[in-house]
This record gives C-alpha cells, structure tokens and sequence, in this order.
C-alpha cells in the first residue's frame, strides 16, 4: 500500500515463542539469509560455528531454511562475518549475485509477473513470509516506483543487513528486467565500505551510501517493462500456493488465526465494523483493540489489508459489477471504491479490468 497504513503482516499478532535453539522469535526472518551469511564465512575458512554458538544458534538451525531465526541475531552475524573475513563489502556483493530461486516463492511471484510493477507489488504482498520483523514498502512517488526496506529498531549496527538487503533486490531486479538498468538508483541507510567489490565497481553511478532509508528507486518509465519469463498461467499457481502459506502462517503463528477470514465474511454481509468482527468472533469490541493494539497494530489496518485483497481477487477473477463489489466491501458507493483502489494498486478498477482482459486475450 502507498498510504500511511502499515500493511497487515501474519505475525503482528503473535505470541512469543522461541527457536529450536531456545532463541525468542517472537521477531523473526526464516534462516535463508543467515545460511547465506555463515556460508561466506564457511567458505573463507573462519569459525562460521562459533559466530552461529555466540548466539544461542548451531548448524541444525540452518538445515530447514523456512526456520523462523530471532532477526537481532542475524543481524548481528552479519556483522561478525564481516569482522571475521575482513571484508565489509563481501556480503553486498554475494547477495547481489544469489540465483535464481534462492527465495523460492519472492523470486517466482517476480519472474514471472507480468511486468516490473506487479513484480514489485507482489514482493511487498508476500515478503510477510520471510520475516515478520522487516517491512517492505512499494510506492510511485516523484517519477520513481519504490521499494522500500525498513529495518527493525536494533541496539548494535545493522550496515551488513542494509548492504544485504539492498543488493538482494537490485539483484532480483536485475533478474525480473534481463538487464543491468543505469537508471535505477540503489540508496543504503549505511556508511559505504571501506573495501571494494566487483557490485560496487558495476553500480558505483547508481549507488548512494548515507541516505535515510535502504530502498530501490525505479524511474516510472521503466515499470511496465515485462520480465522475459513472464508467464500468466504459472504466476497464478504460484500465487496461489503464496497465498496458502500466507494463511497457514496465520495459522501458526497467530492466537487470532480466524481473523481474516471473519472481516471478509462480515464485509460480505455489509458490516464490516470492528462491533460486528469482534461479536462474531465471541469477543468484546474492547478485547479485541487491546489484543491488536499491544502487538503494534490497529483493526483499520487489518480492515484495509482484507478489503484490497478482496478488491483484486474481484476485479481480476470475476465480472462482478463495480457496484456489487463495493457493497462486498462495504462501501457506501462505487466512488469510494475507486479512490480505494487507486490508493491500493496505483490504477482505476477499470484500468485493473482491461488490463487482466488484455492479458487474457494473449494466452
């Protein structure tokens, strides 16, 4: 979303919990990264096992690469290997190079989109499965498509995790697009390296070191460029499969689990008030902000999440009138509907049909 709501997350509502190793999860990334990190440190011949022990952590957390992994720990490994290499550019340039796959379903949802704007929409939309602790943030703002990386709140440093996460994307635009583009612009919330590496010697015009955020800025222009593996009728049955994990997330982590599913069902039979969500649930209106407020977030984010699912499931799956469909979001008229919707995606609902029209035509 491009507005001042922070998007719902399945783990905002969670319980504390711990790993494996005993470590509190309560705010996680899966091991992905990490293995990445300890890999390069492995590789060099340092003592890739005691950064992992300082920690609480051993080789058995690496094995299942969806393990939820206290995210303050990885960020602090991040920095060990780095010390312990002796090389603080390393790890910009390893994850700037990782291959295709790497992130399973984050790198599929992009390949094969039908264009760099519904790559990186889809990447805010599913990165809830990497981690409930980083937020990503896509929005068009002065001639640029953005895509945002916020760090959580950390009491030692993060650089290694802001040069990770920047290189990271630069290299899954680089994939989406076939190409290196000079145009994009790579910002890092981050001192720059006091070495080098072959990522900065290709970017070295288009990166920018202490900025205020870690985010990516694509000139508008470039967004509708069509990844070469584009392909309609496999995104879809990746992001079907993206969507079950996402509700089975909920599931897992989250005493609230049937949440989502009572705002639609109540959307759908024309209150979608928080009064008529918490009744059908069993619990006070109360109890309910309370729960939502002492994990960080608030029913109107949850609301405006459930409804622009709703909204492109409608307008992309169905013919459904405008009219019909605002009512199944519970709004007063199609008017509202609209401004919704610009807010949600960048275009019209009209726009979203004729474009998905346009896209079945072809295949």
């Amino acid at each position: 979303m491009s507005d001042n709501l922070k998007p719902l997350h399945p783990g905002s509502i969670i319980d504390k919990s711990v790993s494996a190793s005993g470590t509190d999860t309560s705010e996680w990334i899966v091991a992905r990264p990490l293995s990445v990190a300890v890999g390069i440190a492995k590789a060099r011949g340092r003592d890739w096992i005691g950064i992992l022990e300082k920690y609480g952590l051993g080789p058995d957390d690496l094995e299942d690469q969806d393990r939820k992994i206290n995210v303050h720990d990885v960020i602090a490994v991040f920095e060990d290997v780095a010390k312990a290499i002796g090389d603080d550019a390393v790890i910009l340039n390893e994850f700037s190079a990782l291959p295709v796959g790497y992130a399973y379903t984050f790198d599929y949802v992009g390949l094969l989109a039908d264009s760099l704007h519904d790559s990186l929409q889809n990447w805010q939309r599913f990165y809830p499965l990497h981690s409930n602790a980083l937020v990503l943030n896509y929005s068009k703002t002065g001639g640029y498509g953005v895509l945002e990386c916020h760090l959580p709140e950390t009491t030692g440093p993060a650089v290694q995790a802001a040069y990770a996460f920047v290189a990271w994307i630069s290299g899954r635009i680089e994939l989406v697009i076939g190409t290196v583009e000079e145009n994009i612009l790579l910002e890092f919330a981050a001192p720059p390296p006091r070495q080098t590496c072959p990522f900065l010697e290709k970017h070295s015009s288009r990166v920018r070191f202490g900025q205020t955020a870690n985010r990516v800025l694509i000139p508008a222009q470039l967004l509708e460029t069509r990844p070469p593996q584009a392909d309609k009728d496999l995104l879809k049955i990746v992001e079907d499969a993206a969507e079950q994990d996402m509700r089975d997330l909920m599931r897992t982590v989250s005493p609230f689990s049937e949440l989502t599913e009572t705002v639609e069902a109540c959307l759908k039979s024309g209150d979608g008030s928080m009064g008529k969500v918490a009744a059908t649930m069993g619990v006070s209106p109360r109890a309910l902000q309370r729960a939502l407020e002492g994990e960080g977030t608030c029913f109107r984010n949850i609301l405006e999440e459930v409804r622009s699912s709703m909204a492109r499931r409608y307008l992309t799956e169905t013919e459904l009138p405008m009219k019909e469909i605002a009512y199944l979001l519970s709004f007063s008229e199609t008017s509202a509907l609209s401004r919704a919707v610009k807010r949600w995606f960048g275009q019209s609902p009209r726009a979203i049909r004729e474009r998905e029209a346009e896209h079945t035509s072809e295949f």
